[in-house]
């Protein structure tokens, strides 16, 4: 009988049969575009297996992906949440924990309390999963990190929900609805980062913040409005870097109005759309406030001080160009070339058009066409603005391949554009998204060949 824990099976004999079964499932999609349910398990699914596959072909079975919490940034915080005995004094007390060491400054001291929680939820879960194993680690370590091995990379390709809910917003139920969310699987960050929560959970909840705004702005419903307010705390409690996610949302609201060309109602409907997300933000800050003793402000600026303290770094002005430089070329390097060349080319083009103004963004040959095109433009110009904010004003030095993880459906939305404009008739374009995800499986091999991520 085979074991999941040692496999002496040559990779080809792994990677071969998961690149058809990944090629074989954006086919089919899309072939299929009005089956979305069916197509959503089947992408999520071809992801579980792909990320599963990667990992085998070290030849250490799920090791290769539990090991992650056993040592280095996994293992502190993984080991931290094994130590907690009360999730709630983990949210009242956070800072007092930090203080008194029984957090160490590293990673804790960056981070807000949603992180450790998490895990702490998933090690309170893994009690179920069995009695851990013997050896060095203590067991309900070995407990977390196997339930991690097992669950996380199914929860990474949760996001192709929200992801393709966002598409079908633009393209409705059209094959093209699905460029996005297929080549979601084959991302080289998404698929290599394995169990990191910048892969796994961030974009989750990013994404289904970014979602239930857009509901909002399509609807006009404020309760969506409200929704995306909260969902946005949320996701500032599990990581201060998702605050990129307020200019995302905001921009949007502006952006994906005027793609409509509501100009009459355009700075009413802004306005509002604004006011409701606020108050969602507010009235969770409240309520944490009140019954945790959470200072959600506090800690973010507690979190943005120790993370500069920790880069160490003098930001002169030929620093930070440099710097802006260097993360983006290593985003996109980690999103693969083939997905970050389609994704320049479609942010020149919308922002050579954007120059024209900003009514100029629809063109489309119908209504329909011409709403599509603006919204597409509004996503594209929306993560023109945010990478280039975050580039110059984000203060970070390198590892934007994990945590600009985020930012990946927006990248895969412009390069969807782009590729829609090299059909020539019919379904042409299919073959060229074939193409496309092929080389991207190239590259994600290559780079678990020859990382240094770990």
């Amino acid at each position: 009988v085979w074991s999941l824990h040692k496999s002496h099976l040559p990779a080809a004999w792994i990677l071969l049969p998961a690149a058809a079964l990944g090629l074989g499932s954006v086919r089919f999609v899309l072939r299929h575009p009005e089956r979305w349910r069916l197509n959503l398990l089947i992408l999520i699914g071809t992801g579980y297996a792909l990320q599963l596959a990667f990992a085998f072909t070290e030849g250490r079975g799920m090791d290769a992906l539990s090991s992650q919490y056993l040592g280095g940034g996994h293992g502190r915080l993984a080991r931290a949440a094994t130590e907690q005995r009360s999730p709630l004094r983990l949210v009242t007390s956070y800072g007092q924990l930090l203080d008194t060491g029984e957090l160490v400054s590293f990673p804790h001291a960056t981070r807000p309390p949603g992180a450790v929680l998490f895990l702490v939820g998933m090690e309170r879960l893994s009690r179920v999963w069995g009695e851990g194993e013997e050896g060095d680690s203590p067991p309900a370590l070995e407990r977390l990190s196997s339930l991690a091995a097992w669950t996380l990379p199914l929860l990474t390709y949760l996001t192709v929900i929200p992801l393709f809910g966002i598409c079908r917003r633009l393209y409705g139920t059209s094959a093209a609805a699905w460029v996005a969310p297929s080549l979601y699987l084959f991302i080289p960050n998404v698929t290599l980062m394995t169990l990191h929560l910048d892969q796994c959970l961030f974009p989750l909840l990013a994404w289904t913040c970014v979602y239930t705004a857009v509901r909002g702005l399509d609807t006009g419903h404020p309760g969506w409005a409200v929704g995306a307010g909260v969902l946005l705390y949320l996701s500032l409690f599990v990581s201060f870097g998702l605050i990129a996610l307020a200019p995302i949302l905001l921009l949007l609201g502006l952006l994906w109005k005027r793609a409509g060309r509501e100009q009459q109602r355009l700075l009413k409907a802004t306005g509002l759309y604004s006011l409701l997300l606020g108050a969602g933000w507010l009235a969770t800050y409240v309520t944490f406030h009140a019954l945790f003793g959470y200072d959600a402000v506090a800690q973010f600026r507690f979190g943005m001080a120790a993370h500069q303290a920790f880069k160490v770094l003098d930001w002169t002005l030929s620093a930070t160009l440099y710097f802006a430089g260097l993360d983006a070329l290593e985003f996109a390097l980690w999103c693969g070339p083939a997905v970050s060349v389609l994704t320049v080319a479609e942010m020149r083009r919308v922002l050579w058009t954007a120059r024209r103004g900003l009514s100029a963004l629809g063109g489309g040959t119908s209504d329909a066409e011409s709403l599509a095109a603006g919204r597409h433009h509004s996503v594209v110009l929306t993560f023109a603005i945010v990478i280039g904010l975050l580039a110059l004003f984000g203060k970070t030095a390198a590892e934007t391949g994990r945590l600009w993880i985020f930012l990946v459906p927006l990248v895969l939305m412009a390069a969807a554009g782009a590729l829609m404009r090299l059909r020539r008739g019919g379904d042409q374009w299919h073959r060229h998204l074939l193409l496309i995800c092929a080389l991207q499986f190239v590259t994600v091999l290559v780079i678990k060949r020859h990382q240094d991520f770990f």
